[in-house]
């Protein structure tokens, strides 16, 4: 897949930092008002795939993982993880105290012009690296990858050069979770804040 590279993108100012794909606006008006009744900054979060396997589970980081996250105040953490989920959000409100958001009638599974719309109403998405954040990153949302570890596409940088606003989360050691979610946690209070 990257052998492409050499060929279109030859050097990383040749990445355009746009987004290139376009959600219907009606649909991303919708979903804005419904969130604008909401308090604070309007986050979306992604925290797995559904294709989750032995060898793939370590790729993601575990629910009981994102309270210095889900702890930051003046944020309205808003549900972009599609599937079966509702024991892990269930687990978030009994553990951390706080109820992500769902959008009522919104399947974010089979519904990806939806998800793409209230993507782009979000303030922000924080995610693992997965089918939620590429739509939204696509759209021009900006975009916080949660990775176990750096990863090819970033191509050496800090962002994945493809999309228009992306940041990447790494920790030093693969998979250490416990140093890399309170990084995001205080680079989140700082986003809240300003």
């Amino acid at each position: 897949m990257g052998s492409a590279l050499q060929y279109y993108r030859k050097s990383l100012s040749d990445f355009r930092h746009e987004a290139f794909l376009v959600p219907d606006p009606a649909r991303v008006a919708e979903y804005r008002a419904l969130l604008d009744k909401m308090p604070g900054k309007k986050v979306g979060i992604c925290w797995r795939s559904m294709m989750l396997g032995a060898k793939r589970a370590k790729y993601y980081s575990p629910v009981d993982a994102w309270g210095p996250i889900l702890k930051i105040p003046d944020v309205t953490f808003v549900n972009l993880q599609y599937g079966d989920c509702a024991g892990e959000l269930a687990r978030m409100q009994e553990k951390f105290g706080v109820r992500v958001q769902t959008i009522p009638g919104l399947d974010l599974r089979d519904d990806i012009d939806g998800a793409a719309a209230l993507s782009a109403a979000l303030d922000l998405v924080i995610s693992a690296p997965t089918a939620a954040a590429a739509t939204a990153a696509s759209v021009g949302a900006p975009v916080w990858f949660l990775t176990a570890g750096r990863t090819w596409p970033q191509l050496g940088t800090d962002e994945f050069p493809w999309y228009a606003k992306t940041k990447v989360f790494s920790p030093e050691k693969f998979g250490d979770w416990a140093s890399l979610m309170p990084q995001a946690g205080k680079a989140l209070e700082a986003f809240a804040s300003a």
